[in-house]
């Protein structure tokens, strides 16, 4: 999503406002102090989201030497680690991350980048038994499970994403995000007919989504459903006019149609 640069210009003035207010003779100081190292962290997040990741390891130092005691610092703690781990400092990524399981021991987002560490430093065993340990924590069945099968897909283990998602599924089993990705894990594993089936539901449960038309297009497309698959295409460009991948791969699927259109009046 497109943000206007003057947007993100006063949300960080915002941030930067807060995280100054005098709390001198306020009702409440505990609440407008934990504002204030909110807002440092917020303003730390912005920094690394466009890549400036020195002045985020900056702020997140200053919102650490402001906390007062009674602040919990886990996602601080975490999020500096990801601005280490983005400059490529993996000791110091590696020191806060353990710093927020030290404080928090069942901080999820530290046990998925301690995992994602370890997966970068060529230790799988390791990286998955972190991401085993984040599953359990996870009581959406989102976060944690989306990063270990991600990881089990690039370790080219693509028939057990499947698995996990099956096993999601049979509590979960509406749930728009979890049945995408079944499909993508279905479509990865090789198994097209499945695949095309969760495709279809994914986009029954949520129509308004373009993606969930372009990948139903995909699959039929490669299933040798022309027509539906051309439906799909158009109806996920109605939603999404501009999708380049999915205007590419509509022509592609037409001038196929047309290929097999010229090809059966010849025989005639």
């Amino acid at each position: 999503m497109f943000i206007h640069k003057s947007v993100i210009h006063g949300i960080f003035q915002s941030y930067l406002n807060c995280s100054s207010i005098d709390i001198t003779g306020l009702r409440d100081p505990r609440l407008h102090e934990s504002t204030k190292i909110s807002a440092l962290y917020n303003l730390g997040r912005m920094y690394a989201d466009q890549q400036k990741y020195q002045l985020a390891i900056e702020t997140y130092n200053k919102a650490i030497q402001r906390a007062p005691s009674y602040y919990g610092l886990q996602s601080i703690y975490n999020m500096l680690g990801e601005a280490y781990m983005k400059s490529d400092d993996e000791a110091k990524a590696e020191f806060w991350y353990q710093e927020a399981l030290r404080v928090k021991p069942d901080h999820l987002p530290a046990h998925i980048t301690m995992a994602k560490l370890l997966s970068r430093r060529n230790q799988p065993d390791k990286a998955e038994k972190w991401y085993l340990k984040a599953m359990a924590l996870d009581s959406t069945y989102k976060t944690a499970h989306q990063h270990y099968t991600q990881f089990l897909g690039e370790s080219g283990r693509h028939a057990d994403p499947v698995l996990i998602y099956k096993q999601v599924l049979e509590t979960n089993s509406d749930d728009f995000e979890h049945v995408f990705n079944t499909a993508n894990a279905m479509r990865q594993s090789g198994n097209y007919t499945e695949a095309e089936d969760f495709y279809q539901r994914a986009a029954l449960l949520n129509p308004q989504v373009a993606t969930a038309h372009m990948n139903l297009g995909a699959i039929l497309h490669l299933n040798g459903k022309l027509e539906e698959a051309e439906k799909s295409y158009k109806e996920a460009l109605r939603l999404k006019p501009n999708d380049a991948m999915t205007k590419d791969n509509l022509a592609k699927l037409q001038k196929l149609m047309q290929s097999q259109a010229a090809r059966v009046a010849g025989r005639s």
